[in-house]
């Protein structure tokens, strides 16, 4: 495989965790508590705000220890 191939396909596999991932925490949230939240643009930019929210700190904390 050339590079850009390679660089292609990071890329493309890159942009479809960022989409699916904070689906997969709706689903998981709705499994394991019955909360019936429903999937919609809504709900997905809640997610990645509580998670850039709730988890970006910790990023930050991390790299000033490194």
């Amino acid at each position: 495989m050339s590079d850009i191939v390679k660089v292609l396909l990071l890329i493309l596999l890159l942009s479809l965790v960022l989409v699916f991932a904070p689906l997969l925490t709706i689903w998981s949230l709705n499994t394991l508590f019955a909360l019936t939240i429903a999937y919609s643009v809504k709900t997905w930019f809640a997610i990645v705000w509580l998670t850039s929210v709730t988890f970006g700190g910790v990023q930050a904390a991390v790299k000033a220890k490194n």
